[in-house]
This record gives structure tokens, sequence and C-alpha cells, in this order.
């Protein structure tokens, strides 16, 4: 046939965080880090303990579920539980993580983020560290420093919760951290 096929590329219009999250999750797995995916439905004595945002709050009113009827505050909630469950079943060496969404109310208005979470079983700081320097350095910062934070969630021991602070040429950015 003489009409020839459009060889022309269709244009990437991938939004660039979507882009980060895959970056961080193949790291992640290329590290052997187990990926967790879980209900953004919690409990709220689970969400109270996790929570370190300043925020209130979101109560579903219509939730599928009456045992949980709150939008969870801290990806914290499902990593424990998916711990918890590791070891019921002698998994060792724990490395979970999981990239999704937090919510929350301010001033009466809705908040949503999205966050991610990373729990290893380890007593070793240093272990905990490197990962996280690991993925903060693979996405351009070099510059990190530490921060005692000044609202840790309850789930962790005030002296072992940090804000991690990462600079770079164009602003700086804080990221929290709980040690646990």
């Amino acid at each position: 046939p003489s009409d020839k096929l459009s060889t022309t590329a269709t244009k990437d219009i991938t939004p660039s965080h979507i882009k980060l999250l895959d970056r961080i999750t193949e790291n992640l797995v290329s590290n052997s880090f187990d990926e967790v995916r879980s209900w953004v439905l919690v409990d709220e004595k689970e969400n109270e303990i996790c929570n370190f945002m300043p925020w209130e709050m979101i109560h579903v009113t219509n939730s599928i579920n009456e045992e949980v009827p709150n939008l969870r505050q801290s990806i914290a909630v499902s990593l424990f539980s998916q711990a918890e469950n590791y070891k019921k079943n002698n998994v060792p060496d724990i490395k979970l993580f999981e990239i999704g969404k937090i919510f929350g109310k301010v001033n009466n208005e809705y908040k949503e983020y999205n966050s991610l979470g990373i729990l290893i079983d380890s007593k070793n700081i240093d272990e905990v560290k490197l990962v996280i320097e690991g993925i903060i350095r693979n996405e351009g910062f070099s510059n990190i420093t530490y921060q005692i934070s000044d609202k840790p969630p309850k789930s962790s021991h005030p002296k072992s919760t940090w804000n991690i602070v990462l600079h770079s040429r164009r602003k700086q950015e804080v990221i929290g951290i709980n040690y646990i």
C-alpha cells in the first residue's frame, strides 16, 4: 500500500510526581523491601498513635466498615499492622514500605498528600539512615541534615523522631522520620 503508518511517538504525559513514586518504588524493591498496599480507612486509636501532622482526623460518615471509619493520617498504621503479621509468621529481616495517601483537616479545609512509609525491623539506626539517604540522594539531594522533631507521634520515643532537612539549589524541604 502507498499509505505509510505514522511513526511519531506519543508525547509522554505522565505527571512528574508519578515518575518520582515509580523511581522510589523501584529503588526499594531492588533493595529487598516488600511493598504494602492497604486501606485508607483505619481505627481512631491507631490513627491517634501514629499521627505526626498538625491536623484533625477525618471521620467518614458512610464508611464501608463501621470498625474503621476514619481516613488514615499516617502510613505507619498499615506498616505496623503488616509487620505484626510478618512477626506472627516468623518472617525474618522485615523490610516494608508503602506509598499512599494520608488525609487530615486544617481550618475546615481537607488535605490529602502522597506519603512514603518505610519500616525496617532493626535496632541499627545507621541501617535505616543509609536506606533513606540512598533514596534521597538518588533524587539529586546531597546536603542532608537531621533535627529532633518537635511533634513526634505517640508511637515513637520523643528523642528518636527526626525531621530530615533536604537542601538543594532551589529550595529547602523538610520530611519526617520516626525511629521506633
